[in-house]
């Protein structure tokens, strides 16, 4: 088998600041990155890499890929659906505002809008995974609203019975035992949408 093989999964974080979203979307990377070889090691060694991207204030965010010369926000959304065009697969995760998703997010995917419109489909087939995290009601609401719209672009979700997704209203830390289960969920969602794009670049 050949050794080489590589995803890279691009990560958006949807949030303004390095809260509770932002540490979602390292708990899905951490299952992509980690989780595929133990699950499927008849695949062999697959490198994965994951490429975070934020669209919130650079001093509070993670210290996400963004090229430093790119200052217009517009110039940082078209970059940003360039990296995407190039990856294997992605995860959108955004916290909930007003039972949607955040405007970062949404202002962030409305220029599919404009992709579509002059480049065609060059995200068909692409596994999505989403993610939103809000103290208040809202998560499905604005997790549908992601994926309706990632769907229209003609991507896919991971494909075994359900979707993958979080939809989560917890802020306690991770050292709490009651709370274990939303990093295994979201570390389980990078996994499937690993899963997804391993299948969709190797084996489909």
């Amino acid at each position: 088998m050949d050794t080489e093989r590589s995803i890279t999964i691009a990560c958006i974080h949807g949030g303004r600041r390095n809260g509770m979203t932002a540490k979602m979307v390292q708990e899905i990377a951490k299952g992509a990155r980690f989780g595929l070889s133990s699950a499927h090691s008849e695949w062999g060694h697959i490198q994965i890499t994951t490429a975070f991207y934020g669209l919130g204030e650079p001093e509070h965010d993670i210290p996400f890929l963004v090229d430093p010369d790119i200052q217009k926000p517009d110039d940082v959304v078209t970059y940003l659906w360039g990296e995407v065009k190039e990856a294997g697969g992605l995860i959108l995760a955004t916290p909930v505002r007003w039972n949607n998703m955040g405007a970062l997010m949404m202002r962030f995917l409305e220029w599919g809008y404009f992709m579509e419109k002059d480049e065609g489909w060059p995200l068909e087939g692409m596994p999505v995974g989403y993610a939103a995290h809000g103290d208040i009601d809202g998560g499905q609401s604005a997790v549908n609203a992601m994926q309706n719209i990632m769907m229209h672009l003609k991507c896919t979700t991971p494909q075994d019975g359900h979707f993958y997704r979080i939809i989560s209203r917890l802020t306690q830390t991770d050292s709490d035992p009651e709370y274990q289960w939303m990093l295994e969920d979201a570390q389980l969602l990078g996994l499937r949408v690993a899963e997804a794009a391993y299948r969709r670049k190797y084996i489909a």
